[in-house]
């Protein structure tokens, strides 16, 4: 008997059991449509270490679904080593601005590297990190190509379209009531390059429940984005038309780029770059829309500019001629929320001057934003120093300094109201593969700036003060440690509390270990914070510990991975969960598939458990579980052409402890849920 009778067949036994729902036809056609003669996908090195960084805080976070976005395609369009800029390396959120200096700086003295083993001559990078960088970097050749006018270096571009459709096996109380559209997410993605010097593009997605080519969305999807990014054109570094995001300095005034988790902190953080990216997500908050450039006025002196104009959702006042909130989310399902789209006009533009010589640099922000609606914030106490009003401006300045053994920098901002906010961060390469990390910031409860994000214990930059010490170590060539401790006030009552003066400890620590093919991972979370008794008249601490083990092994084609993660929490009562999960695959030239399965038990939300999922191109999923149920994927990839790729991609959640999962318009009446995402990328 084959391989693939026995799985259908085993399958096929599981599938009778009661409890697995309405899915079982879904299932027998994935199996029925992609023989397994060959079984799972070989997970690239960027993928797993973006899955070790990602902790709990980041996966709730939007930031690292652009982290992701912006891997994914560096990883499809790599940055030839030999003609790298500063700007071009800064895209890799793993190098500090220590190991950039030292990448550009042997590539100037040796003019060119022959490969990319010769980055194992750079001291400052680890092991671990010249791994990774041999997923985004190639070691092309030297010489400039002859300049060429723009329309015949046409030739030299590539596309790429990517569409998904994804068939839920439920129905929604919403459906066909509530929601406006109908329960069926699909969306696209065109992309044209040339290299890291041109890309264009265009991304339209519709959500569940979402109308399409009918009511407000009269013109099909219910959001598109387009872009166009140019680099290196002479004294115009780059320049971004259409929608696009922008980063100055450490993020206190302008950043809606991505940002970090505490982790990644040990890397990245001690980087004042200004960044101009283009928007090319699928997330319809926290972009600009107009024309961003960073020219070069001299060989030392930066000067970035932006301006923007675009529509964005808010919820209004029982007024209607004032906001109470912002919306980000971007769903338009329901009328309720169909009103909010598009109701009130921004305005924004900034200004930075950035000088850098010797490895000194000082820059200066400024941004301006203005509302075509007043912000008049709610009477809870959390939103009492929301920003209020119709024009807001931030001025910083930032500073750094990087030599061999040490790095420092930070940032210094108003608001128009003399608010103030502050970070400063320090590094210290101490030797023998270890490096010391020390952070300070102060946000006022007052301080309010539209844009910003930076290292933070909670969301924004505002009502917070605190001090974190990490540590990373290479302790050997495969054992890699990483450690911090963070600890942090909110003088001002948080979302969820009615006091002042409310504190929090947070220590993590992780070990990673790799040999050859084999790799493992130990991780321990503790987070020790204070929240409103039942009373609301005192504080009381709840701690949260999580912890990790993961071991695997990626064997020529063959590849597993065991994990099992346990949750306890403790406030007046104890909520213990636990997961154990476990992916295996195979890949084949032309053909990969993997099928993974988890069982979960927790007490309640308290413990919930967090899955690291192989998702679909340019998407990354993190779902959380609590309560008791199975988890369970299969993956299919089909390469039917050279340029021409398919994924089928199954999920399920059968929970054992209830009959309906979530509640309101997205309530689902019964115990499972299933749903196939169907996905075709040309490249052309």
């Amino acid at each position: 008997m084959s391989i693939s009778s026995c799985l259908i067949m085993i399958f096929s036994r599981w599938l009778a059991l009661p409890h697995w729902g309405g899915m079982g036809e879904a299932t027998i056609l994935l199996l029925v449509l992609f023989p397994i003669k060959a079984v799972a996908q070989d997970t690239p090195v960027w993928e797993q270490y973006y899955e070790q960084m990602t902790s709990v805080d980041d996966a709730e976070s939007e930031s690292w679904a652009n982290v992701y976005e912006v891997l994914n395609d560096l990883a499809t369009n790599k940055i030839n080593i030999n003609r790298a800029t500063k700007e071009e390396l800064e895209q890799l959120p793993f190098l500090s601005d220590k190991q950039i200096q030292d990448l550009l700086e042997y590539v100037y003295r040796h003019h060119r590297m022959q490969s990319l083993g010769e980055i194992s001559l750079i001291e400052s990078i680890s092991w671990n990190e010249r791994r990774l960088l041999s997923c985004f970097l190639e070691a092309g050749p030297s010489e400039e190509k002859k300049q060429e006018p723009f329309w015949k270096r046409l030739k030299y571009g590539k596309s790429e379209l990517t569409t998904l459709f994804t068939i839920p096996f439920y129905s929604r109380k919403g459906d066909g009531n509530a929601y406006l559209g109908d329960r069926y997410r699909h969306w696209l993605r065109y992309n044209f390059s040339i290299g890291q010097d041109f890309k264009a593009g265009i991304v339209a997605t519709k959500d569940a429940g979402e109308p399409f080519f009918k009511g407000r969305n009269r013109l099909g999807y219910d959001y598109y984005s387009y872009y166009v990014l140019m680099r290196n054109m002479g004294r115009v570094k780059t320049l971004a038309l259409g929608r696009y995001r922008v980063r100055m300095g450490l993020g206190l005034v302008m950043n809606s780029d991505y940002g970090f988790g505490k982790l990644m902190t040990l890397n990245n953080l001690n980087r004042t770059a200004t960044n101009i990216r283009a928007h090319s997500s699928r997330s319809s908050g926290n972009y600009l829309q107009g024309a961003a450039a960073t020219i070069a006025l001299n060989k030392n002196i930066d000067l970035t500019s932006f301006i923007s104009y675009r529509d964005i959702d808010a919820t209004l006042n029982k007024d209607s001629s004032s906001i109470s909130t912002i919306v980000t989310t971007g769903y338009h399902r329901t009328k309720t929320e169909m009103d909010k789209k598009n109701n009130t006009s921004q305005f924004a533009s900034g200004l930075n001057v950035n000088y850098t010589k010797n490895g000194f640099h000082i820059g200066s922000s400024a941004v301006y934003t203005s509302l075509s609606r007043e912000m008049k914030p709610k009477t809870q106490v959390y939103q009492r120093w929301n920003p209020e009003g119709k024009h807001f401006w931030n001025a910083s300045v930032d500073y750094g300094y990087t030599s061999g053994k040490w790095s420092l920098c930070g940032e210094t901002a108003v608001d128009n109201d003399g608010r103030l906010a502050e970070i400063l961060s320090g590094c210290l390469r101490v030797g023998y593969g270890l490096s010391l990390v020390a952070l300070q910031r102060y946000y006022s409860y007052r301080y309010n700036a539209l844009f910003a994000e930076s290292f933070a214990e909670a969301s924004g930059v505002k009502n917070e003060k605190g001090i974190y010490l990490g540590a990373e170590w290479q302790a050997m060539r495969n054992l890699h440690i990483q450690t911090y401790i963070d600890v942090s006030k909110h003088d001002w009552p948080r979302y969820g509390s009615h006091l002042p003066n409310q504190n929090c400890l947070d220590y993590f620590m992780q070990a990673t270990y790799q040999k050859r093919s084999w790799h493992s991972s130990l991780r321990y979370r503790l987070r020790h914070r204070q929240y409103d008794n039942e009373k609301k008249e005192a504080f009381e601490y709840r701690d949260e510990h999580r912890a990790r083990l993961q071991i695997g092994q990626d064997h020529n084609r063959l590849s597993w991975r065991l994990q099992g993660d346990v949750a306890y929490s403790h406030q007046t009562e104890g909520s213990f969960g636990w997961m154990a999960s476990g992916n295996v695959g195979y890949t084949s030239q032309r053909f990969n598939m993997s099928v993974s399965g988890g069982y979960f038990h927790t007490k309640d939300y308290n413990s919930r458990v967090y899955a690291s999922e192989k998702g679909l191109l340019y998407s990354f999923y993190f779902p959380n579980f609590s309560g008791e149920g199975i988890r369970y994927t299969a993956q299919a990839r089909v390469k039917l052409a050279k340029s021409l790729l398919f994924v089928a991609h199954l999920t399920t959640t059968n929970y054992f402890d209830r009959s309906k999962i979530s509640s309101s318009y997205a309530e689902i009446n019964r115990s499972s849920k299933t749903d196939l995402d169907l996905q075709v990328q040309y490249k052309f």
